[in-house]
């Protein structure tokens, strides 16, 4: 039985995970969190780098299960200061490369 081929742009939908999270903060304040590197350490860890900028470079690094070290990285692709930025994310063992898109969303009233 011959099985037809999977084009890639389903594949690519099948594939695609989103992940919502609520958090109580200015857009602006949640911006920083990510694009200034003393405050991307302190929730990310210590072994990340992130340049918010297209074609900035992300670096990530960490021991897995096995005591074997990791490194994930990638390239911003696209951003938009305060609204969304995307990059790519590899490791060298993958076979392909993943694109991570985050996007700041204003749900309801903002307080301080």
């Amino acid at each position: 039985m011959d099985s037809e081929p999977i084009e890639e742009e389903s594949l690519l939908e099948r594939d695609k995970i989103e992940i919502r999270r609520p958090i109580v903060a200015a857009p602006d304040d949640v911006w920083r969190c990510w694009a200034e590197p003393e405050l991307i350490k302190c929730w990310w860890g210590e072994d990340v780098q992130l340049d918010l900028r297209v074609g900035g470079r992300f670096a990530e690094q960490w021991i897995d299960d096995r005591r074997q070290e990791v490194v994930s990285s990638g390239t911003v692709i696209l951003c938009q200061p305060l609204r969304s930025f995307t990059l790519t994310w590899a490791e060298e063992a993958w076979r392909s490369v993943t694109e991570v898109t985050v996007m700041l969303q204003v749900e309801g009233p903002l307080r301080k």
